[in-house]
């Protein structure tokens, strides 16, 4: 997860980055997760 320091305050999706503001300031976060394709 990535805090942001600029000027520039961001909210919402940019690709696969989520930007967010929470109790610690705005963040940054990459889509992740489980691949759901079974491995053959």
């Amino acid at each position: 997860m990535a805090r942001q320091k600029g000027i520039i305050k961001l909210t919402g999706k940019i690709g696969d980055l989520s930007f967010y503001k929470s109790k610690d300031g705005y963040l940054a976060r990459e889509k992740g997760g489980v691949d759901t394709k079974p491995v053959t």
